[in-house]
């Protein structure tokens, strides 16, 4: 006995000494090979049970029995574990073993009335032949009725008769065609259905729809949808939509993912109208792309952007997603929109370049395909490129280049590096220099300068006092020249009215105060008061950083001790 039909070849053999041994079956499928050896012990010679008499040729006698010829009326193996056994002369086509495993000749097949293999579920939901089926996210053992479109935990759809029916029944249990001929409850709500078109799950709970975009499919249809055999559709997702028709179609379950049909097809039978050749649908509104796409490219691109509209405004259902490694491609990827880090090319042609930055080591014609963009070879180290028909947002180049033109920059253009501008240079707006500025030559300001608070302000000397500490914000790199002026301003009265400013002016200028400018540093300076102020004393400064200031030197004079002093001056009221 062996596991195998070929490994019979090298078995031993048992030896069965008597009818009923056993001949060590292990359990499982065991192949039998039968040996029959017939054997008898024959009499002494003696002439008891004797049936005749041998005389040789020389005469002597002996004696001999007559044996009949041995015959094999009747032998049987039994492995002891069948519950039921079928023969057909003789042979096994048919066996059911204690343990309810079936087995058949190899001739043997299984035949029904129903065309698909089905897989027993259960289902808190009423559900019906038909109906298209997703794994219950609550309980993965089992099933409710698909919600919405490109669902990827679909599972199949409840069989309606099936041929195969496999784990056990329950009252809640539903036969779920997994694979085979089965009828699919379908909408129109994704466009006309054809023999042969992918299906998924619809909007409509328990439906199936055309599958046009890559996603979850559930199978292919063996036959066209009849518009004429529609039935009402539930009033749900797109149920509530009148245009929409429900109906059934056979379907072969096959749960794939499907990578989307032909755009051409699809645009062939879009509503805007059919695409023949090359022929530009007439009722769509193409970009300006220079010529640098053909006339069909713009035609996929246009639909695509209508389909997309589509699906954002949900007219149009959407699909899944393709994640790979690799994508290639023999003809074109066409697309209105590829977002990637980094994009190699031999060649970019482009209308229009859109970007942040731009690193490059030379820029060359393409005069030949975008027009206005020429480059002029020439001996001097920058190459000189004629940019007046293109726009950056912002560009960044990693060589020398000489612009005949005019460069604008409506966004905003911001110099790393030194910049020169050998002639005349005009801002129209507000220039903002970050940073120290160097002018080498001469500054005209035609119109007013304005400085920043540490270049000047006011300083008041409080009654009784007779100093004042002036700090700047931000520390100079060298002491600036620092000029002061005793100021009179008007002042409120205690009764609430401004006094008289020539009256003050008359009473500062008799004061006799006397001041200057002390202690002058990076940091700030001190205005002194010859004495107490009798009242609040605003002086205004100035100053200003010289690199280099120029000094002058005045000469000694004599001192005439008998000169009589210059009067004093007379002040008219």
């Amino acid at each position: 006995a062996s596991a195998t039909q070929a490994a019979l070849n090298t078995a031993a053999y048992n030896s069965v000494g008597r009818p009923g041994s056993s001949i060590n079956n292990t359990g499982t499928e065991t192949w039998v090979q039968i040996q029959i050896n017939f054997a008898r012990d024959f009499p002494a010679y003696s002439t008891v049970g004797t049936t005749g008499a041998y005389v040789s040729g020389s005469g002597n006698a002996y004696p001999y029995r007559a044996i009949s010829q041995p015959t094999i009326s009747q032998y049987s193996i039994n492995n002891g574990s069948d519950l039921l056994t079928l023969q057909d002369n003789g042979l096994n086509v048919f066996r059911v073993s204690s343990q309810g495993n079936i087995y058949s000749s190899q001739n043997g097949g299984f035949y029904s009335g129903g065309a698909d293999l089905a897989e027993n579920y259960t289902s808190i939901e009423a559900l019906a032949p038909g109906d298209v089926v997703q794994i219950d996210p609550v309980d993965n053992q089992s099933i409710k009725k698909s919600t919405g479109q490109y669902q990827s935990s679909l599972l199949g759809v409840v069989s309606t008769a099936p041929g195969f029916v496999a784990g056990a029944f329950t009252e809640t249990s539903h036969p779920v065609a997994l694979v085979g001929r089965v009828p699919v409850k379908v909408s129109t709500e994704n466009g006309p259905i054809h023999e042969g078109d992918f299906l998924t799950s619809a909007s409509i709970a328990g439906y199936a729809m055309r599958a046009t975009t890559s996603g979850r499919v559930l199978g292919t249809t063996l036959e066209s949808f009849d518009p004429s055999k529609a039935t009402p559709c539930p009033a749900d997702g797109a149920g509530a939509v009148t245009a929409n028709k429900c109906g059934t179609v056979m379907m072969f379950v096959n749960l794939t993912d499907y990578q989307g049909a032909s755009v051409d097809a699809l645009m062939a039978e879009d509503q805007q109208g059919q695409i023949v050749g090359d022929a530009i649908i007439p009722n769509i509104d193409f970009p300006d792309i220079d010529g640098i796409v053909g006339a069909k490219q713009e035609n996929i691109l246009s639909f695509l952007k209508t389909l997309k509209t589509k699906q954002a405004n949900g007219q149009a259902a959407k699909g899944g997603d393709i994640l790979t490694n690799r994508l290639s491609a023999v003809d074109e990827v066409i697309s209105p929109l590829i977002v990637a880090d980094i994009i190699r090319a031999k060649t970019i042609q482009a209308s229009k370049i859109e970007g942040l930055e731009v690193y490059t080591n030379s820029v060359k014609s393409l005069s030949d395909v975008v027009s206005g963009l020429q480059t002029q070879k020439t001996s001097a180290p920058a190459a000189a490129v004629d940019f007046s028909h293109v726009q950056f947002g912002a560009a960044q180049f990693n060589l020398n280049i000489l612009v005949l033109g005019t460069i604008e920059a409506k966004g905003g253009l911001i110099v790393d590096g030194e910049s020169q501008f050998n002639g005349k240079s005009t801002f129209n707006n507000l220039a903002i220099f970050m940073r120290d500025v160097t002018l080498q030559g001469n500054l005209n300001a035609q119109g007013r300068v304005t400085f920043n608070n540490d270049a000047g302000g006011s300083a008041v000397i409080k009654k009784n006092g007779t100093r004042v500490d002036v700090a700047y914000a931000k520390e100079y790199d060298l002491a600036p020249i620092v000029a002061a002026s005793l100021t009179a301003d008007q002042t409120i009265l205690p009764n609430g009215t401004k006094e008289d400013l020539k009256v003050k002016e008359q009473r500062l200028l008799t004061a006799g105060y006397s001041y200057l400018v002390s202690n002058v540093t990076t940091k700030g300076f001190t205005i002194v008061l010859n004495k107490k102020a009798t009242e609040d004393l605003q002086f205004n400064w100035s100053a200003i950083a010289i690199k280099d200031p120029n000094q002058t030197l005045g000469l000694t004079d004599s001192v005439d001790t008998t000169a009589t002093p210059p009067a004093a001056p007379t002040t008219t009221p």
